[in-house]
């Protein structure tokens, strides 16, 4: 399975790629809207829902690549 990249991906993407909740996907996107970026997945452990089974899953199918545009 492809790797979604946090820092790029839609919603949908979250939702249906990395099988998130909705709430959950807003809530990755609100944390990285704030910050610019997210850098690992430890990050997402500040995400409300977030915890230590899905920071292990989500370890599997996350990638925290970063735009140069």
């Amino acid at each position: 399975m492809a790797k979604v990249n946090v820092n790029a991906a839609i919603r949908e993407e979250l939702v249906e790629v990395a099988e998130l909740r909705p709430e959950l996907a807003e809530a990755i996107i609100k944390l990285r809207d704030e910050r610019g970026k997210i850098g690992s997945v430890d990050e997402l452990s500040e995400v409300q829902g977030v915890g230590p089974a899905t920071l292990e899953r989500l370890r599997e199918t996350f990638s925290f690549l970063i735009s140069l545009d």
